[in-house]
């Protein structure tokens, strides 16, 4: 009985000791050699088997892994990641002169976004039509950015008044802004940090 329990015991300390589990590493957000270098160091190996476009993992990023992190694997198994390529770039389309509304559907396809357009009146152009955008024609852009649109509100009085940018990224849609001076608004009065706050000649103001 006693070499019984020795042997049992012996073959059991063999067991244990030939384990070859090892945990798998987080490699997601990590560069290629980051994550070859952390795979290593757990006695894994690591395959890259496909880049694709990742709105949010910059490109040269890990954006997928298997098995995945906090697994147990064997010893010297390959874990295989997906790269990423970052955000998906795309063509701003040239939207001057057209109407607002179909300059949505061009800009969906495109997977740009519009921010809150710039409106200003105008004897030049009919009411919702583009008048300026930014960034320019053909600009490259990642997919998702927004854009700025000047836009007509119609004729007044014959003149082209001067555009509210009050509450608009100057940045963003400076090449409209350029004749608004901006002053920053006191803090705790309810404007975005670095917006237009107030501008020289006021909204509606004609130009001469």
């Amino acid at each position: 009985m006693a070499s019984a329990a020795v042997l049992a015991g012996v073959g059991m300390w063999r067991l244990t000791s030939t384990r070859k589990d090892a945990t798998v590493p987080n490699l997601v957000g990590k560069t290629l050699e980051e994550a070859r270098t952390l795979a290593a160091s757990k006695n894994l190996g690591m395959e890259v088997v496909e880049s694709r476009y990742n709105q949010v993992i910059p490109k040269g990023q890990v954006v997928f892994q298997s098995p995945a992190a906090q697994r147990f694997a064997d010893r010297d198994r390959l874990v295989r990641v997906i790269m990423s390529l970052g955000p998906a770039a795309t063509k701003m389309p040239e939207l001057r002169g057209m109407h607002l509304a179909q300059t949505r559907d061009l800009l969906k396809q495109a997977g740009l976004t519009i921010d809150v357009p710039v409106r200003v009146f105008s004897s030049r152009w009919d009411r919702d039509t583009v008048i300026d955008q930014t960034p320019a024609p053909e600009t490259s852009l990642a997919k998702g950015a927004q854009v700025c649109l000047l836009v007509s509100l119609g004729t007044y009085k014959d003149q082209i008044h001067y555009a509210r940018f009050i509450g608009h990224d100057p940045a963003r849609c400076g090449a409209h802004a350029a004749r608004g001076v901006v002053e920053p608004r006191p803090r705790g009065a309810g404007a975005q940090s670095g917006a237009h706050a107030r501008h020289h000649p006021a909204p509606g103001s004609a130009a001469l």
